[in-house]
């Protein structure tokens, strides 16, 4: 009986998760970045529930040295399930040599506050080339 209300339990929590498009996972950051076959493109992906009202944005410490070059979603249901989260990937190239951070906040815009949040490190070099660390991902939620 008491491994059935467990199972339940963590079902329960589980699915609110997925409703509020929450990450449970390691954040590592295998996971969260990827790069072109050139590494001059770095990519971050992220989890997002479009339809709970949460979205992420992203601020650079250190403007000038990285752009945004694509900002697309793709959801993880097959079809257009309502309600099914997805992964939001931001792709960036390097504009000059420096150091910088990418800040991902994951929230609804109208209450202000972030349920998560991502720290990236990009290194890009003389060649253009990017190199990008996780440097922290916290959630807030729940």
């Amino acid at each position: 009986m008491f491994s059935k209300m467990i199972s339940w339990f963590m079902s329960v929590v589980i699915f609110v998760c997925s409703l509020l498009g929450i990450h449970i996972g390691s954040g590592n950051s295998d996971e969260l970045i990827s790069y072109n076959k050139t590494k001059t493109i770095v990519t971050v992906s992220l989890d997002e529930n479009p339809s709970t009202g949460y979205g992420w944005q992203y601020t650079v410490s250190k403007d000038g040295i990285i752009i945004l070059t694509d900002d697309s979603y793709h959801s993880d249901a097959p079809g257009e399930i309502v309600g099914a989260g997805g992964i939001r990937a931001f792709s960036f190239s390097g504009l000059k040599d420096g150091l910088t951070l990418i800040t991902f906040t994951y929230l609804r815009p109208w209450e202000g506050t972030p349920i998560r949040t991502v720290v990236i490190e990009c290194q890009v070099n003389s060649d253009r080339t990017v190199d990008a660390k996780l440097v922290s991902d916290v959630s807030d939620a729940l």
